[in-house]
């Protein structure tokens, strides 16, 4: 299981009359298996907060802890090594390999974590779990968005990682199609038991989690339960 724990979180963008403050002392602390969405308007800061705890990105000063361990204190083989092994990636832009196949594009956190060994078979197995097994060696660029967007996931979760990142994974289908990789993304969590951390301008795709945090300028303007807020 998986917790992380935010402690002053800040991040700055420049120097000096040009620098931009994307965080602002954030603190958060997640529990382990749950689904947490951050929402905010464009240039809040919320995708700067998911690569933070992702180890995407370095924060200015705070910490980031996962499960007790301070991630900001871990050199760049140790924090590449773990963002490999724990955490898994899904992005609005699909960022596949067009000349790859489905299945190849999914073995490609396998081959870098030196697991080449049965890469093709947990591959199809995870191209199984997002119902693309049968569009295993469909060349990525002749499918469609949405079945892009599943082979990310698929690619995601290959490594059977503790935490799903996803960062706007619907924003670049259409309603249909979101609605279903929402539901996939949605089953995937609940099956794997993989803590799932969004960031959403779809308030229907927040509705789905457990909590949503939103975030101001770079600062946690609100933390609630979707249910707490319907009840209000």
């Amino acid at each position: 299981m998986a917790a992380f724990e935010l402690r002053a979180l800040t991040k700055v963008y420049g120097s000096g009359s040009s620098a931009f403050r994307a965080l602002r002392g954030v603190s958060l602390t997640t529990h382990p298996a749950e689904s947490l969405a951050i929402v905010g308007e464009s240039g809040s800061g919320k995708s700067t907060l998911l690569n933070m705890m992702g180890l995407l990105d370095a924060p200015t000063s705070g910490t980031v802890s996962l499960d007790g361990v301070d991630l900001t204190r871990l050199r760049a083989g140790a924090a590449d090594r773990l963002r490999n092994r724990e955490f898994g990636f899904v992005f609005q832009s699909f960022h596949l390999d067009p000349r790859m196949s489905a299945v190849e594009n999914v073995t490609v956190p396998l081959r870098i974590a030196g697991a080449s060994r049965g890469a093709r078979a947990r591959a199809t197995a995870a191209l199984d779990a997002v119902g693309l097994a049968d569009r295993a060696g469909t060349r990525a660029d002749t499918l469609s968005g949405g079945q892009q967007q599943r082979v990310a996931i698929a690619r995601a979760l290959v490594t059977e990682p503790r935490v799903l990142f996803a960062d706007e994974p619907t924003g670049a289908l259409d309603s249909e199609t979101g609605e279903a990789i929402t539901e996939t993304l949605f089953a995937l969590h609940r099956g794997t038991g993989a803590s799932l951390i969004i960031v959403t301008h779809s308030s229907a795709l927040a509705a789905r989690c457990d909590r949503v945090v939103t975030i101001r300028d770079g600062a946690i303007l609100s933390d609630t339960a979707p249910e707490a807020e319907a009840m209000a």
